[in-house]
């Protein structure tokens, strides 16, 4: 603190201490403007994995592979998918021939964090 502002540092913060928070302060004067500062605590995106259901639709020959992107991180990460055959969303459903295979990346991303993870399915009819 000096005489032409005031500081404050905060440590170890945790999601939960997100809010408004009102600073009153005085000089010699007497009391200063109140200031309130919005406080917004981010999380990292620390883990990204795919979960992976599949099924043989005898019918069509084919392997159906269902697949959804997980993440951590606050505020809530969006998912976007690069590779063979993919779609947009934390969901991506593929269909392959006996033999076939995809590689996937799913990227998480929220405000303050990027993490991609990739999977490789494989139909064996």
């Amino acid at each position: 603190m000096n005489k032409d502002n005031i500081s404050i540092t905060i440590e170890d913060l945790k999601l939960q201490d997100s809010g408004s928070f009102s600073i009153f302060a005085e000089n010699k004067a007497g009391q200063l403007p109140t200031k309130v500062i919005v406080l917004h605590v981010h999380d990292l995106i620390r883990d990204v994995q795919i979960e992976l259901s599949d099924s043989w639709l005898e019918s069509k020959n084919m392997c159906v592979f269902h697949l959804r992107c997980l993440a951590s991180g606050d505020p809530n990460p969006s998912y976007s998918w690069s590779g063979d055959l993919v779609e947009t969303g934390q969901y991506q459903n593929i269909s392959l021939r006996p033999a076939e295979s995809a590689t996937l990346t799913c990227t998480a991303n929220n405000t303050v964090s990027i993490k991609h993870t990739h999977k490789t399915v494989v139909c064996t009819g």
